[in-house]
């Protein structure tokens, strides 16, 4: 992480930023990309504490992303970032995470052969 990055992680994490991280996450053009953004992501919500997964939006934009029925690749990034959110959290997330276990368990079953691959 740069300094830059560090700074904006000390100011926690609005709405603006969860949707672009996010955005960045399901149609990256790499899987660099993917992955810087999937880190800030978990940097800013570290600095301002668990219930900004909340308040920025972020487990709506999740969702949202889950639903998405002509965008696989937007559907498994929004998987990839829930689960690096449960790897994050742990317990101290279950109070936001597990609400979203019924929609989980609907993309777990996708059709999309892509999807399955990042629920190892």
């Amino acid at each position: 992480m740069t300094r830059q990055h560090l700074k904006l992680a000390g100011a926690g994490i609005s709405s603006v930023q969860s949707r672009g991280l996010l955005h960045c996450i399901t149609v990256a053009v790499s899987t660099l990309t993917s992955t810087v953004a999937l880190a800030l992501m978990l940097t800013l919500i570290s600095a301002a504490g668990i219930s900004s997964v909340q308040t920025s939006g972020l487990l709506d934009r999740i969702t949202g992303a889950w639903d998405s029925p002509a965008k696989p690749l937007a559907r498994e990034g929004a998987m990839l970032a829930f689960a690096a959110l449960v790897k994050q959290l742990g317990e101290a997330g279950e109070p936001y995470l597990l609400p979203l276990m019924p929609k989980l368990l609907e993309r777990y079953a996708d059709k999309v052969r892509l999807l399955g691959l990042g629920l190892g």
